[in-house]
């Protein structure tokens, strides 16, 4: 992978299609307030609607499509009998098909605007990765937090929906 990666990098008009970080795109950075974490998705999602809206002219977009085609491919090959079970199970079932499915079920771009419309007019607010939700029996009332949030420093219920 590392020689691969290194390959790649000599031809500076193709990049790397980093999976991990498509799945988890704060995942390096802190933030030290809820507000910052709120712009940030925000700004997150305008991009990915601008990406979106400009539909087969975004490089992401042509990524999904050949991974969706390589997926009628294996199909195939798995029908004439060509990938065997534990192949079926492992790679194809287990890695290959979660990674297409999730790549390719985002929501369209018309929903990605009113999210954001619904954010910026302070009716939704981003909890965080890993939300944990509780009840508060004493208040009446649902809190949402997330333990990221916790673990960069930002105290604890500062996402809590009252």
């Amino acid at each position: 992978m590392a020689a691969l990666r290194d390959f790649i990098t000599g031809f500076p008009m193709i990049q790397w299609l980093d999976v991990p970080g498509l799945a988890h795109p704060f995942e390096e950075i802190g933030f030290p307030s809820h507000e910052h974490y709120q712009q940030a998705v925000r700004q997150y999602l305008r991009h990915n609607a601008h990406c979106s809206a400009r539909g087969m002219q975004d490089p992401l977009s042509w990524a999904v499509l050949t991974m969706n085609a390589g997926r009628m491919v294996v199909k195939d090959l798995i029908a004439q009998g060509l990938i065997d079970q534990q192949s079926k199970i492992e790679e194809i079932q287990g890695r290959f098909e979660p990674l297409v499915e999730g790549m390719a079920s985002g929501p369209p771009l018309e929903r990605i605007e009113q999210l954001l419309a619904l954010s910026r007019a302070g009716l939704v607010s981003f909890a965080g990765p890993e939300p944990r939700f509780e009840f508060d029996a004493l208040a009446g009332e649902f809190t949402v937090s997330s333990p990221w949030w916790i673990a960069r420093g930002t105290p604890p219920g500062c996402c809590a929906n009252r």
